[in-house]
């Protein structure tokens, strides 16, 4: 029986069978011997000689693979490129440039007469591959640019000169509030925080170069707001602030966050404290005929938040306003049935709460609470809500739909889904 075998696979038999010799020499201790007269041997038995990669040849029958002139290699070495991306390679993290040092050093495999060339960089795989080497180094590189996402010059010029160094932390905020914060929270959110941010940071930092700002600079501006007892001001700041430092260390502006070292700005919230039963009969005496009756009414049998008051409205046998608790830029909206406590005023919401709606006055609304009742904040009216509504026996997670906060279980937050029937039936109850 007659089995042919070509040259590459004949090639891969007798470089095994090398090895194997070379082992029972070694056990024999004739390992000296063997590689004296290996040559001899191998002309007779035709055994592959040790060379190193880049002087194998391929068989006749296949393209013969030759390595490139180290020289020639160079164009796309380490030195060439960072001759291409020399700005690019001088604003990132010592780490991140280490790793590519690294990797564009290190000389690539040669496994089934084929080169590779791998390497992970900060959680990125970059791999290249090709029958030479020279090919396999530009494979490499070209992947490297593209997963790293490497500018090129002209890129990289135009995004100096719109991201310098020298940007002012004014200009830099401007494009992270614009570009990152806008687009991902409410627009009552985003005109809220903006407004706080233009009015205490910007005066601080605004003029100040980006990479100028230090820790001690942060420390000192937190304390002032904190000595003025504005902590939740202080506290929105904080937030803004270290998210546009880390915005800027991301685009590489700035190494490290200038606020790393800082301990997180938190204030103390006060919980609310639920009207009695008497008080809400004294409030809503106190406010009859009052401007913002309508608005306080409403607030104290549906429980909104004062920012969600101007978007009600009555629908059917509901008052649906927008959810401001959302953090997303997503607009949601949320549901309150009209029980029988707030019924009695359905002709009052549906004539005065479109007008007051369009000239809506948060500072107003509050002045008129205070008057009536000095002893309590205006969200306290969001508490005696929810209180009453547990008091008379409605569920806790119905009790949370209407008040529009997110379910904490994930049955809550995901099967969930209250009819509207069951809605009004719950909502029947809360009669005191």
């Amino acid at each position: 029986m007659l089995v042919e075998i070509d040259e590459r696979r004949m090639h891969s038999m007798l470089e095994a069978a090398d090895t194997i010799y070379a082992l029972f020499a070694f056990v024999q201790g004739q390992e000296e011997s063997y590689e004296a007269h290996r040559e001899e041997w191998g002309q007779t038995l035709q055994f592959p000689q040790k060379k190193k990669p880049d002087a194998i040849t391929a068989p006749s029958s296949e393209k013969e693979v030759v390595a490139e002139p180290k020289q020639e290699r160079e164009k796309n070495s380490y030195a060439a490129f960072l001759k291409i991306y020399k700005k690019e390679f001088k604003n990132m993290q010592n780490k991140t440039k280490l790793k590519i040092e690294k990797a564009l050093a290190a000389e690539p495999r040669f496994h089934s007469r084929v080169y590779e060339k791998r390497a992970r960089i900060n959680g990125v795989e970059i791999y290249g591959s090709a029958s030479s080497q020279s090919e396999c180094e530009n494979r490499f590189l070209s992947d490297l640019v593209t997963k790293l996402e490497l500018l090129t010059p002209a890129e990289g010029s135009a995004r100096q000169k719109r991201y310098s160094k020298t940007i002012t932390f004014a200009e830099w905020s401007a494009v992270w509030l614009e570009e990152v914060f806008k687009t991902s929270v409410g627009a009552y959110t985003y005109e809220r925080e903006a407004k706080t941010f233009e009015r205490h940071v910007l005066p601080a930092f605004g003029k100040i170069k980006l990479r100028d700002i230090a820790l001690l600079d942060c420390m000192k501006f937190f304390q002032s707001l904190k000595s003025k007892g504005i902590e939740r001001t202080a506290e929105t700041c904080y937030g803004l602030m270290n998210r546009i430092f880390g915005f800027a260390v991301d685009n590489e502006l700035l190494s490290k966050n200038p606020m790393a070292g800082m301990k997180p700005v938190k204030h103390e919230r006060v919980n609310g404290v639920p009207l009695s039963k008497q008080e809400e009969l004294e409030l809503l005496a106190a406010v009859r005929g009052k401007e913002y009756e309508v608005m306080i009414v409403l607030a104290l049998y549906s429980g909104l938040r004062p920012c969600e008051l101007p978007s009600a409205k009555v629908a059917g046998e509901f008052v649906v306003a927008q959810n401001r608790k959302q953090k997303s830029a997503k607009v949601v909206f949320k549901k309150i049935p009209i029980t029988p406590m707030l019924e009695p005023y359905r002709a009052l919401l549906e004539q005065e709460l479109p007008t007051r709606a369009a000239k809506f006055s948060k500072f107003m609304l509050d002045k008129t609470f205070k008057a009536a009742m000095p002893n309590h904040r205006l969200y306290d009216l969001r508490d005696t809500f929810a209180t009453r509504c547990q008091e008379c026996g409605v569920p806790e997670t119905v009790v949370q739909a209407w008040m529009g906060h997110v379910p904490r279980t994930l049955l809550g937050k995901v099967y969930t889904k209250f009819s509207d029937d069951y809605l009004l039936s719950e909502g029947k109850k809360v009669k005191y």
